[in-house]
Order: C-alpha cells, then sequence, then structure tokens
C-alpha cells in the first residue's frame, strides 16, 4: 500500500502537535518568565500568600496556583496585556506576557471546537 504526501500531510501534523506539546504539569520557559514578571509587577495584589494580596484580584488569579491563568476569561487574559503595558515594562518582557496570553486564548479556543469529522466523510461499504 502506497501513500501518497496529500495523503499523510495530517498524519505528520499530529506527530508535530504531540511533539510539541508539553508534558503534563511540566511549565514552559514562556510561562515561568511570564510568571516572574506578573508575580513582581502584580503579586502584591495576586498573590494570596501575601498579607497585601486584594480578595477581589484574587478572584481573577492568584499566584500561588500552579496553572494560574486557568480562571481568568478570555477577556480577562486580553487585560493582562494592557496593564502590564502601563507598567512601563521592557518591551520583551510585554511581548513575552502577550505571546503567553495568546497561547492561552489559541489552547482554550482549541479545546472549546474540536475538529469534527465533515459530514459525510465516513468510509462506507458496498457489499
Amino acid at each position: 500500500m502506497q501513500f501518497t504526501p496529500v495523503a499523510m500531510f495530517p498524519v505528520f501534523l499530529s506527530v508535530l502537535q504531540v511533539a510539541r506539546a508539553e508534558a503534563p504539569g511540566e511549565v514552559s520557559q514562556l510561562e515561568a518568565s511570564v510568571r516572574a514578571i506578573i508575580h513582581e509587577h502584580c503579586g502584591s495584589c495576586h498573590d494570596g500568600a501575601l498579607s497585601s494580596a486584594k480578595p477581589a484580584a484574587l478572584k481573577v488569579f492568584d499566584l500561588r496556583e500552579a496553572d494560574w491563568t486557568s480562571r481568568m476569561s478570555d477577556d480577562q487574559l486580553t487585560q493582562v496585556v494592557g496593564r502590564v503595558k502601563g507598567k512601563e515594562l521592557p518591551a520583551k518582557q510585554q511581548a513575552q506576557v502577550a505571546q503567553l496570553m495568546k497561547q492561552k486564548r489559541e489552547e482554550r479556543a482549541t479545546r472549546k471546537y474540536p475538529r469534527r469529522r465533515a459530514q459525510g466523510s465516513r468510509i462506507r461499504s458496498r457489499i
């Protein structure tokens, strides 16, 4: 049985996605960097371990949580980027925050709307 390059393309994409995925619980370098940036500039309100933490801020996110962005809406993820710009951070740090927030929104979109098989694409046998 021969496979055409076009037929193998979906398999190739799947392999790339698996290779790119991180192990469960593994934190990317980008995420670790952004957490440090957010902790430095927002931790006084968003770190529940600190006496300066604000209850309203902790409802949005708490840096004590491993996945501190998990309770945030897509709009809140976008707002983080704007708030960081107001902190006058170096452009590289602003870009890192923007990149992670975009990545989080894209991951959520993928989970919310998994790819579905097109109707009628099921192989039918005519025996």
